[in-house]
């Protein structure tokens, strides 16, 4: 399975750009800025290195839906005043919800792919080949 079958040729393509295939698009008003993204790849893997300051775990959800990998992150603050009973004159941290979709193949199932949040940088690992299971292989029957 090749995710990123021809970077150079890929990178300019479709209206967002592209990357490989692996970007389709970004969301978002104030917070499109965010969720820069870097793209690496290894013999066994793709890895995404994607910005997330000031969001915590809880903020970021990754979802596999129809070979897409969607990352979102919502953060609300609902109170009017700042930090210890000071009021803001002018906010411009205040982040609603952001988000990222990238095509990474219909093959992959969310087991797969293994993710984790360290200083601010959500990292997402996708491995380029996916183990079938070869020979027989005994399926459980339900109830």
């Amino acid at each position: 399975m090749a995710l990123l079958p021809d970077v150079m040729n890929d990178f300019a393509a479709g209206p967002w750009g592209g990357f490989g295939g692996l970007l389709a698009r970004a969301q978002g008003g104030p917070a499109a800025g965010l969720m820069r993204t870097d793209i690496t790849e290894s013999k066994s893997d793709y890895r995404l290195e994607i910005e997330l300051p000031g969001f915590s775990k809880k903020d970021i959800h990754v979802q596999l839906k129809d070979g897409y990998l969607i990352v979102s992150a919502e953060k609300s603050e609902k109170e009017a005043e700042g930090k210890a009973g000071r009021q803001y004159l002018r906010r411009e941290r205040a982040v609603e919800s952001c988000s990222r979709t990238f095509y990474v193949g219909k093959e992959l199932l969310a087991t797969d792919i293994k993710s984790k949040l360290s200083d601010g940088v959500l990292t997402i690992t996708i491995p380029k080949e996916i183990e079938t299971p070869k020979g027989e292989v005994d399926i459980e029957i339900g109830e």
